[in-house]
């Protein structure tokens, strides 16, 4: 099955094994999971097969809108062959949430897959490391939770609508944590989430590397097991 959402610079949409049809009204559920979810990426460059695993993972809950960033990176933090093939994937995920809305009913109405109709937007673009200045990122990323994340209560309901969610992995640790900035804040972390964002925004400056024989994508737990749960 071709996932139309997930998709290269150069139009290449991503591969999952055959399934059977989601119709569903937890249309969310289905987009989260889709959004950040994502275990393991395999593309194919000049015919040899790379995996890619998540790094960082950080899911922007805002309403009923998301936005989600992953890197993915092969043979890290021990680069054993650098510059063989891209060795990076960023990841961006957009959900419109009010759009779902305004459409869901229709299509379920219908009988329609629901699937093949969600709101959600998916830009992959791989890369180089020794293109990047990556590790620098790694590196802030890292010191700021050995260094133990601690928040502190606030008042900002202009936030209320809003949640975040962060998961980092160096190659020997991973930290997760998640927080509502309406009611909790850490000023470094928060600045670390919105550098994180911005850098991957600042890559599209930079030629990509699409993989030249497709990609596959693989999910944590199944859309589907999740599905079921509900």
């Amino acid at each position: 099955m071709r996932l139309n959402w997930e998709i290269s610079s150069k139009g290449q949409n991503a591969v999952l094994m055959p399934f059977k049809p989601i119709l569903t009204r937890n249309s969310q559920v289905i987009a989260i999971k889709l959004m950040s979810d994502i275990s393991n990426i395999r593309a194919a460059f000049n015919g040899e097969w790379v995996g890619f695993e998540a790094y960082v993972r950080i899911l922007i809950m805002d309403g009923l809108n998301a936005t989600g960033l992953t890197v993915f990176m092969d043979d890290y933090p021990r680069d054993s062959n650098p510059g063989r093939h891209p060795d990076v994937c960023f990841r961006i995920a957009k959900w419109n949430g009010q759009k779902a809305v305004n459409n869901l009913n229709h299509f379920i109405g219908n009988g329609q897959d629901i699937i093949n109709h969600l709101p959600l937007e998916c830009s992959l673009r791989f890369y180089n490391k020794a293109d990047l200045n990556l590790e620098k990122m790694m590196a802030n990323t890292s010191e700021v939770f050995k260094a133990g994340i601690k928040f502190d209560e606030i008042d900002r309901p202009e936030l209320k609508m809003k949640d975040i969610s962060f998961e980092f992995c160096t190659g020997l640790s991973t930290y997760q944590t998640s927080f509502s900035p309406s009611c909790f804040c850490n000023f470094p972390f928060e600045n670390l989430i919105n550098e994180w964002i911005k850098y991957s925004i600042s890559l599209h400056t930079i030629p990509d590397c699409p993989p030249d024989g497709g990609f596959q994508i693989s999910y944590r737990e199944s859309v589907w097991e999740t599905l079921n749960r509900f």
